[in-house]
């Protein structure tokens, strides 16, 4: 049987393992050839060749998705004008210059290369029958990170999380550029590797669009669609923290990623949103559906939230088509938040803090195979801080428990050593006088013990001549009277 050989792509990088995939191909792991290095490469097969049998031949439809709006189902729909003979060389260079998704998503890694947030491309173009994307290997997510941590962060994630996320947006809009499809598993996280742990990244402009022309300046105009039944047609993204704009079918502009960015903060304090778990039976109802809930759900949405979170979600709201929004103020918004609960800005996030010590002395997450940059995606060997929180208190109550326990313990040795008479160190107490230890004696009727007050007596105040001892309780009374 013939060895197979994994596929090497670029000459120098070869695949791995598959770890996801998206709207724009196939995701896989990769590992340069020579340096050793992990990558991460996304692969898109390109368009099949149409054939002169086909009704669709002449035409070219995009690979890897179905249609993402009315828009494009209509234009699937225009007939094909017979042409003369077709040219076989012709048609495969068109697919070959055809932008696919992938090829667009790479365009826009060149743009917005260098850029601090996004990951370095390494590599892009054709390999065979398939389009290649080779970028550096990111971390895991914030929608796999936010599982991971029950679908709870605390205040102190989610206002440095913003802080950085803010500043993501900002730096796309100062290029001109709108993401388009803002959530949370389009956000990953550096590795160790890399030295940027804390570091988040902005990945997948498989939508992005600009909104600005690069010569003129010149903002994209105003357009509102709306279908036969004069209702608006939904645009691009993910509904689920899409814009109302964009469930209206207006064209998207830089305060619809801001109003998706509200909606990621508003489900990280949350752990979910009202119109999570909401379907219909197609795509368009899906939309409709979470669009109505949106409407009807705006005015509780941030209830019971810090009111930075409703300033964020109404300030976005109430932007105009060509606003600029106010990044550094919506900064210095949190910041104050931040520093009004006490929180600083550490970059120590939930699922960073890790396990409590284990009492056998060996720490199973020590190892750099379980290092964030050194993992697989997917696995889950994280502890988030609610989790190890509570650990550690019920660790501490334990302890505070155990030292009661054996401070009461001790109390109790020292208290039973002073009553038999046999302390373990010189007793600070009064010494017994005379009446006291004759009262004793008398009410205990134990000749013994008289025996044994009597040389206690006579050794702790050490004055005069002790006498012969007493065979009888009374004569001995009598005797240390004459005593003393």
């Amino acid at each position: 049987m013939a060895a197979t050989t994994a596929p090497t792509f670029g000459g120098k990088y070869t695949l791995e393992s598959e770890i996801g995939y998206g709207g724009c191909g196939t995701v896989f792991l990769g590992v340069h050839t020579i340096a050793g290095k992990e990558v991460a490469i996304k692969v898109e097969p390109l368009p099949p060749p149409p054939t002169p049998a086909s009704p669709e031949a002449g035409r070219f439809k995009r690979l890897g998705s179905p249609p993402r709006n009315e828009k494009e189902k209509a234009k699937e729909n225009v007939p094909v004008i017979p042409g003369g003979p077709m040219n076989y060389e012709s048609k495969l260079q068109q697919i070959a210059n055809l932008s696919t998704p992938l090829k667009q998503e790479s365009k826009w890694y060149k743009t917005l290369c260098g850029a601090p947030g996004v990951p370095y491309i390494l590599y892009s173009g054709r390999s065979g029958p398939y389009n290649v994307l080779v970028l550096d290997l990111m971390g895991p997510s914030l929608e796999d990170l936010f599982k991971m941590c029950n679908k709870h962060f605390t205040l102190k994630t989610v206002l440095m999380l913003a802080d950085q996320l803010l500043t993501r947006i900002q730096t796309l809009h100062s290029r001109s550029v709108l993401h388009r499809d803002i959530k949370p598993a389009n956000f990953v996280m550096g590795t160790e590797a890399g030295g940027n742990t804390s570091i988040v990244n902005v990945i997948d402009f498989g939508l992005a669009k600009r909104f600005r022309d690069p010569v003129t300046n010149e903002h994209i105009p105003y357009v509102h669609d709306i279908d036969a039944d004069g209702q608006g047609l939904h645009g691009v993204g993910t509904s689920l923290f899409a814009s109302l704009n964009t469930h209206m079918g207006i064209e998207s502009s830089r305060r619809d990623d801001l109003e998706s960015l509200a909606y990621m903060l508003i489900y990280f304090l949350r752990g979910s949103l009202p119109w999570r778990r909401l379907k219909g039976s197609t795509v368009k109802e899906t939309w409709d559906v979470i669009r109505d809930k949106k409407l009807e759900t705006e005015e509780l949405l941030t209830v019971g939230l810090p009111q930075e979170f409703d300033i964020l979600y109404r300030y976005a709201r109430g932007l105009q088509f060509e606003d600029m929004p106010d990044y550094d103020g919506l900064r210095a918004m949190f910041r104050s938040l931040a520093q009004s609960r006490g929180i600083q800005y550490d970059w120590i996030f939930d699922w960073t803090v890790g396990p409590p010590p284990n009492p056998h002395g060996h720490d199973p997450y020590s190892s750099p195979r379980h290092a964030l940059g050194h993992r697989r995606p997917g696995a889950r060997k994280r502890h988030c801080e609610a989790c190890d929180a509570r650990a550690l208190e019920e660790n501490a109550c334990s302890k505070v428990k155990a030292e009661r326990a054996a401070k009461r313990l001790a109390e109790a040795r020292r208290k039973a050593e002073r009553d038999a008479g046999s302390p373990s160190k010189p007793s600070m107490r009064r010494a017994e006088t005379m009446p006291e230890l004759r009262k004793r004696v008398a009410s205990a009727g134990n000749m013994q013990a008289w025996q044994e007050g009597q040389d206690k007596v006579v050794r702790g105040q050490g004055h005069g001549t002790r006498t012969a001892r007493a065979s009888l309780p009374g004569e001995g009374e009598r005797a240390a009277e004459e005593e003393y």
